[in-house]
């Protein structure tokens, strides 16, 4: 049995916080990309 990829996408928000998402499909976002979360999606600007 295989296992299921994950990918991990750490955004960086403007007041330094930070946030990491787990997506199952290869992230759209690169490293230095502008996003916006949504209802807790990523969304690019």
């Amino acid at each position: 049995m295989r296992g299921e990829t994950l990918y991990e996408v750490t955004v960086r928000y403007d007041d330094g916080r930070t946030r990491t998402f787990t997506e199952t499909q290869t992230p759209r976002v690169q490293s230095g990309d502008r996003v916006r979360t949504t209802n807790g999606q990523l969304t690019m600007i």
